[in-house]
This record gives C-alpha cells, structure tokens and sequence, in this order.
C-alpha cells in the first residue's frame, strides 16, 4: 500500500492493507485525534477509527504503516544558520507502543497508564536525526524554532513523523528539558530564541 495514504470510509474495502497501521486526522496537530484507538490490528479496527475521525472532525484520515522502534524529537531554533538543540526520546505507552503524550489524554485502565524508553540514543543515531531536522526545517521554510519528530522502524531506520512550528513553551514540556540540559532557567532560553527572531525581522538590534 501507498505510504502514508489518505482515505475515507468508501476507500477500506478497495484497499488491500498490511497490518500494523497507525491512523489519524489529516488536518490537525498536537496529536487531536490519536488516542489508544489510532493503532489498528485488523480491517475492524480501521474501519472504527477511521469513521471516529470522520465523524469528530470532518476530514478524512492519514493512514500510515505503524513504525514499532523508539520515538525522538529534536527541536531547531535560529536563522543563522538554524541549529538543532539535543535530541530527546518520547516515552511510549506500552501496550499500545503509542506516544504516552498522545494515549494519557484518554481515560486510564486499571492502574493507569504504563511507560517505556525503548531507544539507546547512540551518538550516531542523534547526528542523522539533527541532520534530518534541519533538512526538514530548511524544506518546510520555517523560521526561529520549530519541533520535528521522527520515529525508528524495525530497522532502526528514522523516519520522520511531522514539524511542529509553534511547539508548546510548557514549563514541563521540551523547552524546559532543554534549558535544564543547558543548566539555564526555560525563560532565558525562550527570551534567546524570540530574541533571534525579532533582529531577523529588524525589530531589534
């Protein structure tokens, strides 16, 4: 099958499908729409998700082949040139293999949701992923800070997910890991980076 493909209910039964498959809105960001649903094991279970999709948000769904390996994000930040800051893996939930960012805004089951690390994140494996990140900051023309995700197959292979341009300034999300890594306080990190971008745009010296 055509990976990732984009499909409504009247395309399941004129596809053929190879299982595992990770199913999605087409149209939305921070994961709206994934929950513990959005990997499907067989026809009825795509079927199910795909329909919840187009009834909650009225779009068609993103059909793509489930990648079984760790999760990573590497934020990029600056013009000048863009710099990518250190990877990060995600934590997945375990039965699902799911991002427990995505699965936790879902009802638990009995004693709550579970967590692992899977990756070893090897020197080598974080130099493609920063090089990755930037080809795809440069590709998608994003500018000052961005998030791109990527995620390991069976191989071991990245592939990358999505680019968040306006990643989240939590005081527990990336940012903050960062800036701790950094041993600087999240706020002085964020003032460096819209720093950057206000004297890309002149407003600033």
């Amino acid at each position: 099958m055509p990976d990732p493909r984009v499909v409504g209910s009247a395309d399941l039964a004129r596809s053929e499908w190879v299982f595992p498959l990770f199913v999605k809105p087409r149209w939305e960001g921070t994961a709206k729409g994934i929950g513990p649903h959005s990997r499907v094991d067989d026809l009825a279970s795509l079927a199910r998700a795909v329909a919840c999709i187009e009834r909650d948000y009225d779009q068609p769904a993103l059909v793509e082949r489930f990648l079984p390996g760790a999760e990573y994000t590497v934020t990029v930040v600056g013009h000048a040139p863009p710099r990518a800051l250190p990877v990060l893996q995600r934590a997945l939930e375990v039965t699902t293999g799911i991002g427990l960012h995505a699965v936790e805004r879902h009802p638990a089951p009995p004693g709550g949701w579970s967590s692992r690390t899977p990756g070893a994140l090897e020197d080598g494996l974080e130099r493609e992923l920063a090089r990755l990140a930037l080809l795809a900051f440069d590709a998608l023309e994003c500018r000052d800070f961005a998030r791109a995700d990527f995620r390991l197959d069976a191989a071991g292979r990245p592939h990358f997910l999505e680019i968040n341009p306006l990643p989240t300034f939590a005081p527990d999300g990336s940012f903050a890991i960062l800036a701790e890594l950094a041993g600087r306080e999240p706020a002085d990190l964020i003032a460096q980076i819209l720093g950057e971008g206000l004297r890309r745009l002149g407003l600033t010296t």
